[in-house]
């Protein structure tokens, strides 16, 4: 994904919880950032991402202490600064991350 390119995804939420986000990423440039929305609220700071050193190094970069409301959510992940590769998004609630 280059600068300002965007992707957007429908999720349903199960039940009203605070999750963890992992996304999993690569990028081979200093300076990548992302960030992330839900219903049109960016609920997250520019984050950078690591220097993967490769397209192809993955690696999962999270996101704690995300409240979502149960139902549709719309989720839209933009690429604010240089430029990623994005191979998944994982929303992990974290009540079943303490037991």
């Amino acid at each position: 994904m280059k600068e300002k390119e965007w992707l957007q995804y429908t999720i349903n939420v199960k039940q009203k919880e605070t999750y963890t986000i992992q996304r999993t990423v690569a990028s081979d440039k200093d300076s990548a950032q992302l960030s992330l929305s839900v219903a049109g609220t960016k609920i997250n700071n520019d984050v950078a991402l690591p220097h993967t050193r490769g397209i192809n190094n993955w690696q999962v970069v999270e996101l704690p202490h995300v409240s979502l409301p149960s139902g549709k959510q719309v989720v839209r992940i933009l690429v604010r600064k240089s430029e990623c590769n994005l191979k998944r998004i994982r929303f992990a609630a974290e009540t079943s991350k303490k037991k």
